[in-house]
C-alpha cells in the first residue's frame, strides 16, 4: 500500500463525522478528568463527578442542538430569521443556566475549580450591574464562541461533503456518458465487420473461417477490454491489424493498406478502440466509395519532446459517390462520438485535427500515453 494511499485512508477515518465528534468530546474530558493535574475533578468524590458531568452534558445540548437541529432545518432551509431568533432564544436561556450552575459550581467546590472556569468572576455583591457583567461575560467568552466554532464547523464539513457529492455525481455523469458513446462506436463498428462476412458468404469464400476467427478476437476486444478505462497499446496495435486483415480479405485488390509503428509499445496505455475507429472509418467512408485504387496509410509514432503518441490515417475518396451515399452520416456520428470520448478521457491532453479536401480525408491525433500508474481523473 503507497504513502498516498495509506494517508487518504487516514485522513477518511480521521474526517468521519462520529470520530472528529467522539475526538473533541476525549480532549474536554481529558483536560477535565486528566490525573496529571494539579487540580481535578476527584473521581473518588462522587458528587462532584456528578455535577461535572452535568455540566458537560449542558454543553453538549447547547452544541448540538444547534448543529443538528436548527442549523440543518433552519438555516441551511435559509430560513435566517427563525434561525438567529432561535439562535438568540437559546443562548440567553444556556447563558442563564450556565451563569448559575458555574457559580454554584465554583462555590461548592472551591478546590476543585481554582484553575477552572476563570474567565467567570463571581460576584460579590448581587446587583444588577456585577450580575449583568457576570452573565454577559458568560454569553460572550463562552456561549457565543462556542455556537460559533461548532457552527463554522458544521458548515465547513458540509460544504466539503458537497463538494464530493458533487464531484462523484459528476463522475458517475461522466462515466455514464462515456458507456453511451461507446455503446453508440461498437455496433457501428460491428455491423460494418458482420456486413464483410456477410459479402464473403455470399460469394461462399473459403477465406471465410478465417475472417469469422478474427472477427471473435476483435469481439473479445471489444465487448471485454474496451469496458476497461485504459488497455495496453500493444493489444490495440493488434487489434488495428487484425481488423485490416479482415478488410484486405474482403476488398482484396480494391485497396492497398500501409501501416507503419516507429515506437516500443510495451508499458504504454490508452483508452480502447480510439485507434481502431479511424481506420474503420477511412475502410468504410473512403475505400468503399472507390471501384479501384484506394489507399490507406497509418502511422504510429512518439513524440520525443513531448512523450505524445502520434496517429495518423490518411485516405482517398470520391467525393461525389460519398456526398451520394446516405450512410455518410454515420461517419459524421461516428466522428462526433469519438471526438466527445477523446474530450471526457483526455481533457486538455490531446489534439484531433481533420482535414477534408480534394478527395483526401486525413486524421491527426496527439495524445498523452501513460505507463502502469494509470491516472483516475473522475475520481
Amino acid at each position: 500500500m503507497t504513502f498516498k494511499k495509506i494517508a487518504d485512508k487516514s485522513w477518511s477515518v480521521i474526517s468521519n463525522r462520529w470520530t472528529l465528534n467522539i475526538l473533541v468530546w476525549l480532549f474536554i474530558l481529558d483536560g477535565v478528568y486528566n490525573p496529571r493535574a494539579d487540580d481535578i475533578y476527584r473521581l473518588e468524590n462522587g458528587k462532584h463527578c456528578f455535577a461535572a458531568l452535568l455540566m458537560h452534558l449542558t454543553w453538549f445540548v447547547l452544541i448540538y442542538s444547534n448543529t443538528s437541529f436548527l442549523i440543518p432545518r433552519l438555516l441551511l432551509s435559509k430560513k435566517y430569521a427563525a434561525y438567529f431568533l432561535s439562535i438568540f432564544i437559546q443562548s440567553l436561556l444556556f447563558t442563564l443556566w450556565i451563569g448559575w450552575y458555574s457559580e454554584w459550581l465554583i462555590k461548592t467546590f472551591p478546590v476543585q475549580h481554582k484553575n477552572f472556569y476563570f474567565f467567570i468572576t463571581v460576584p460579590l455583591e448581587r446587583s444588577f450591574n456585577s450580575l449583568l457583567g457576570y452573565y454577559s461575560g458568560v454569553l460572550f467568552s463562552a456561549v457565543l464562541p462556542t455556537h460559533v466554532l461548532f457552527s463554522l464547523g458544521r458548515l465547513v464539513r458540509d460544504f466539503f461533503k458537497e463538494r464530493r457529492r458533487s464531484e462523484l455525481l459528476e463522475k458517475q455523469q461522466l462515466e455514464a456518458e462515456l458507456l453511451l458513446l461507446k455503446a453508440q462506436v461498437n455496433p457501428h463498428f460491428l455491423f460494418n465487420v458482420l456486413n464483410s462476412i456477410y459479402s464473403m458468404s455470399l460469394k461462399r469464400s473459403e477465406q471465410a473461417p478465417e475472417m469469422i476467427l478474427k472477427l471473435s478476437h476483435l469481439l473479445r476486444y471489444m465487448l471485454y477490454e474496451s469496458q476497461q478505462e485504459y488497455v495496453p497499446l500493444d493489444k490495440e496495435l493488434q487489434m488495428l491489424y487484425a481488423y485490416i486483415d479482415l478488410e484486405t480479405m474482403r476488398l482484396k485488390d480494391k485497396l492497398a493498406i500501409q501501416m507503419t509503428v516507429d515506437l516500443h509499445p510495451g508499458g504504454l496505455y490508452i483508452a480502447p478502440a480510439l485507434l481502431l475507429f479511424f481506420v474503420e472509418n477511412a475502410v468504410k467512408h473512403g475505400l468503399e466509395t472507390l471501384p479501384a485504387g484506394g489507399f490507406v496509410a497509418i502511422e504510429v509514432s512518439k513524440q520525443t519532446d513531448t512523450d505524445r503518441l502520434h496517429f495518423k490515417c490518411v485516405n482517398n475518396f470520391d467525393a461525389s459517390r460519398s456526398a451520394a451515399n446516405v450512410k455518410q452520416k454515420d461517419s459524421g456520428i461516428g466522428l462526433r462520438n469519438v471526438s466527445k470520448r477523446l474530450e471526457l478521457i483526455y481533457p486538455g491532453m490531446h489534439q484531433l485535427n481533420i482535414e477534408n479536401s480534394c478527395n483526401i480525408f486525413a486524421v491527426d491525433l496527439y495524445l498523452k500515453t501513460y505507463t502502469h500508474d494509470l491516472p483516475d481523473y473522475r475520481r
